[in-house]
């Protein structure tokens, strides 16, 4: 396909770890081989685990310089005037004259993971924690 691969390997190598017997192994010989696959496993697995986080980092880096314009944190205070990407509709058919943003809404506090906890400007919390992305400014 032209696409190099991530992981190249050969077919009868990855499944059994070594080339295949030539001729009927005796027990010995059997139990040879296994050890010999096992041996190498954990100095394959080690290099493929190597290999794929390296990618994964490579990735987030990728997507991290692509987006950089899209990527924003707003890092709200307590107190802020916000307003609620309305996500429930996204997927409705009768979603063009609904609202798309619900609130103001006053940001409460902001969870370690991330999410804001939003109340109502009379201060009831209708909403339970919410995602980053979907709160922006009012």
């Amino acid at each position: 396909t032209g696409a190099h691969p991530l992981i190249p390997l050969d077919i009868v190598e990855a499944t059994y770890l070594q080339p295949p017997p030539n001729s009927i192994l005796s027990t010995t010989d059997l139990i040879a081989r296994r050890a010999i696959a096992l041996q190498k496993r954990d100095e394959q697995v080690e290099r493929l685990h190597h290999r794929v986080l390296q990618h994964r980092v490579e990735a987030a880096r990728r997507f991290e310089k692509e987006h950089t314009h899209m990527i924003c944190d707003f890092d709200f205070k307590r107190g802020d005037l916000v307003l609620m990407r309305n996500t429930a509709i996204e997927k409705s058919l009768n979603r063009k004259m609904r609202p798309r943003y619900l609130g103001p809404l006053i940001v409460v506090s902001r969870n370690r993971s991330g999410a804001y906890i939003l109340a109502e400007l009379d201060g009831d919390m209708p909403y339970v924690p919410t995602a980053a992305f979907r709160v922006i400014p009012y």
